[in-house]
């Protein structure tokens, strides 16, 4: 979904300088991954395979600012797969409109060569009774946004590595003048609910920091590669609602 999202959210002044072509994959569950998830929707698809719909996934949608059918859809998803009442699964609500927001709000500049979009998917894994969701976007990614506004509490905290910015907004501990917490209530809603449980196996990748996220903490590092915007990705245990 990554080079999806790349290749999406280019510039078209920019995409009409490249050619980008590719082949479907040869192994027979990754190419029906790919079907089953909307990915050939976003492309020029010509192969022999049909596009198809799975009800065990939501297929991949895109937006550029808050979309509340999209985030009911993923709660009505997963009550169909628990049996959950809506209450239970507010939570997931709340998260989603605050990663779809903060997009919009924190994630990019005038500048940027890509257009603020996100995308998300989420699958259900039947042999773990789990749902699992990845969320994306290309923008400056949160070390970049951290550094560029927090400058100064920076200097204080003497944080080293990228992956401890992300870690201290995850804790709360970027605050704007007026005390507004970075991307609103965002990263340190996140976890919020990993810490009671309520998601589990968080995984943040965000320029070149690593962050895993478990109710005991953090298992975080700086990858040697930078990935240009900030990837979420993270499983409910359906058993454990």
């Amino acid at each position: 979904m990554y080079l999806l999202a790349i290749v999406n959210n280019m510039n078209s002044k920019v995409r009409n300088k490249f050619s980008i072509s590719g082949n479907v994959p040869k192994n027979p569950a990754i190419r029906k991954l790919l079907n089953e998830s909307g990915f050939f929707s976003f492309v020029k698809y010509t192969g022999p395979d049909p596009i198809t719909q799975n009800a065990d996934t939501v297929q991949i949608a895109s937006g550029h600012e808050s979309d509340n059918g999209l985030a009911k859809h993923i709660c009505d998803f997963v009550m169909a797969k628990s049996g959950l009442d809506r209450k239970a699964c507010r939570f997931m609500y709340v998260m989603m409109i605050e990663m779809m927001a903060n997009v919009y709000k924190h994630a990019y500049n005038d500048y940027n060569l890509l257009y603020p979009r996100w995308y998300c998917f989420a699958k259900y894994v039947k042999e773990e009774d789990t749902v699992a969701f990845t969320f994306m976007d290309t923008g400056e990614g949160i070390p970049s946004t951290v550094r560029k506004n927090f400058a100064e509490k920076l200097d204080v905290l003497k944080l080293k590595g990228e992956h401890k910015y992300v870690v201290s907004a995850l804790n709360g501990d970027f605050r704007t003048a007026t005390m507004e917490e970075y991307r609103g209530k965002g990263l340190p809603k996140i976890r919020e609910f990993c810490s009671s449980n309520k998601i589990q196996n968080m995984r943040i990748i965000t320029n070149r920091a690593d962050v895993s996220v478990s109710p005991n903490g953090y298992d975080s590092k700086d990858m040697a590669k930078s990935l240009r915007g900030t990837l979420f990705y993270w499983e409910i245990n359906l058993a454990r609602c």
